[in-house]
């Protein structure tokens, strides 16, 4: 999770359009933000004056002098009094993206210290939402690569998943739609994790052999792409956030509350 303050609406407006959606929390004040930062490990933080109070309330929050800690990005001007009020602030973990630099800036900044991975985020909030059992925890896990250990493919067929979570396939079944009430089917959430799996390791090989390392084929590839994120794998691999921003509200339009 993400979560995110600002005390302007227009940067609000910024920061929510490039990472909208239920992987993101919004706090309504400084306080609602400090409560936040004990699930989040990124805060993006939007002000107009970097005043010395408020980089004093994030030096506190965020431990910003420490080797250690939640990461925090300052989305602001370019003014001489901002780079005076922040200049003194020690250590790796702020990131500053002016507003002049904000479209190209801030999704470069996020991808280095948060990869975005929305279906893992809104795994999470599901979980914690729905307190499922214990079959079915250990199946929403792999399939939004909530589980530990290194990022293997994730199963690519219902077949693969039930293996994997060690579950008969009827109890799966009968289960899932009793304790995950989503509007969605268990495949299209599947077919979305081997997408995004094949975008983020598109560097390993060819379409054709990452697509075989997923366990599926190129063409089937092909066909997550346009019918999901509505782009080609190209264009997927070209812009990955797109492809994100697409996830998120698709997740969103799929989640009953």
């Amino acid at each position: 999770m993400i979560a995110a303050y600002s005390d302007h609406r227009g940067i609000q407006q910024l920061i929510e359009g490039h990472f909208p959606g239920p992987a993101r929390q919004t706090a309504a004040d400084l306080g609602e933000l400090r409560r936040m930062m004990t699930e989040a490990r990124v805060s993006i933080v939007g002000t107009l004056e970097c005043s010395t109070r408020l980089v004093r309330h994030l030096k506190a929050v965020f431990r910003l002098d420490w080797a250690s800690g939640p990461t925090c990005i300052v989305v602001t001007r370019v003014t001489y009094d901002n780079l005076r009020s922040l200049r003194d602030v020690r250590g790796d973990r702020l990131h500053v993206v002016w507003i002049e630099e904000v479209e190209e800036t801030l999704p470069k900044v996020l991808e280095t210290v948060a990869p975005d991975n929305p279906l893992r985020a809104w795994g999470i909030r599901l979980l914690n939402a729905r307190s499922p059992s214990l079959s079915i925890a250990r199946a929403v896990r792999l399939v939004c690569g909530i589980s530990p250990g290194p990022p293997a493919p994730p199963a690519s067929s219902v077949i693969e998943l039930v293996k994997r979570a060690r579950i008969d396939p009827k109890e799966l079944s009968y289960r899932w739609r009793a304790e995950m009430p989503l509007g969605c089917t268990l495949k299209q959430l599947l077919s979305w994790g081997v997408l995004r799996w094949a975008i983020r390791h598109r560097n390993d090989g060819t379409w054709k052999e990452v697509a075989r390392a997923a366990g599926i084929d190129q063409q089937t590839l092909r066909r997550y792409s346009l019918t999901l994120a509505r782009c080609s794998l190209a264009d997927a691999a070209d812009d990955p956030a797109r492809v994100a921003r697409r996830l998120d509200e698709w997740l969103s339009g799929v989640t009953i509350r």
